[in-house]
């Protein structure tokens, strides 16, 4: 298919599949609807007839593509205002998409595993089930960004907001030396949390998981040149809560307060510290050759017992121990 319209609207209806491995395109709004898509080409709205796309703006060409089955978009995807694609399976692995705004939806799986989605403004992807971003590059460079999923594989991938990154998650969350980052505010809910990468945000960072496995970074009060902000009252605060049991032998840094809660609390080996800080575990809590450090109160309760050979805390600071 090679399709420029230029002028108003365009709109492609195809009863059955639509394959392109060349350029749909249109200089104003592109709408597409389809049984199913098959696209390792172009699909853009916005586009000149040079080929050239228009600068980025909220009332900017739309593109809609729109799917009864499944919308496999590989190529380019371009639009100069609001992107929007929906489909049963989506996949945009090995893409390059881009566009002021976009709301990507799956009935089903959501592919973008070395792929480049780029947003000015607001990104949202939202799939009934797995979203596979492997290696892959999430970012809204002005916005916020949101995922839902059933469950999230972001190793070796980026998910990157200027603003809010909000990720909800059914099952999982797998940063196996991924990036998760956020410009304000990240909250993440989610089941089993694995993260060998960095999850940190440069204002609040909210953790509620089934249970947490780090042995990377966990931060608040990050800045985007991986330096922590300021350490102070009104710093930013890092909270994670699980209902299962939290590991974080890695880093875990607050430029404000820090809490942590879970069933069994292991801080091993990590290096830990924040302006103040509350940890406690409602079994056993374990800080065997960790180090945590705070400027102003320390507070660790454990209603099991407390593993603390080799562990360093702060001499100015007071602890409240409870256990057994």
């Amino acid at each position: 298919v090679h399709l420029i319209q230029s002028g108003k609207e365009t709109h492609l209806s195809v009863a059955t599949s639509l394959t392109n491995t060349g350029t749909v395109a249109a200089a104003d709004d592109l709408t597409i609807n389809a049984t199913s898509v098959d696209s390792s080409g172009t699909l853009a709205a916005g586009l000149n007839s040079e080929g050239q796309l228009a600068d980025f703006a909220a009332e900017g060409s739309v593109l809609t593509v729109t799917t009864t089955e499944d919308l496999t978009s590989t190529g380019t995807n371009l639009a100069q205002g609001q992107l929007t694609l929906d489909g049963d399976n989506v996949d945009l692995s090995e893409s390059q998409t881009s566009a002021y705004e976009a709301d990507i939806t799956a009935r089903g799986d959501l592919a973008s595993w070395q792929a480049n989605i780029v947003t000015n403004e607001s990104l949202s992807l939202q799939a009934e089930g797995a979203l596979d971003n492997t290696g892959g590059t999430l970012s809204s460079q002005q916005g916020d960004l949101r995922v839902g999923a059933l469950s999230l594989n972001n190793d070796q991938g980026k998910l990157l907001a200027d603003n809010n990154l909000d990720i909800s998650l059914s099952e999982s969350l797998s940063n196996t030396d991924g990036t998760v980052y956020a410009g304000n505010n990240a909250r993440l809910d989610t089941g089993a949390l694995t993260n060998t990468g960095t999850i940190a945000a440069a204002n609040q960072l909210t953790i509620d998981a089934s249970s947490v496995d780090s042995t990377g970074t966990l931060a608040a009060g990050l800045s985007t040149d991986g330096s922590r902000r300021a350490i102070d009252a009104n710093g930013a605060e890092l909270s994670i809560t699980t209902r299962g049991d939290l590991k974080a032998s890695g880093q875990n840094l607050a430029s404000g307060r820090l809490m942590l809660e879970g069933a069994n609390v292991d801080l091993s080996k990590s290096q830990t510290s924040a302006y103040s800080a509350d940890i406690a575990a409602r079994r056993d809590l374990d800080t065997w050759q960790g180090s945590i450090v705070t400027n102003e109160s320390l507070s660790l309760q454990a209603e099991g017992g407390l593993i603390t050979p080799v562990a360093r805390f702060p001499v100015r600071a007071a602890i409240w121990l409870s256990g057994r």
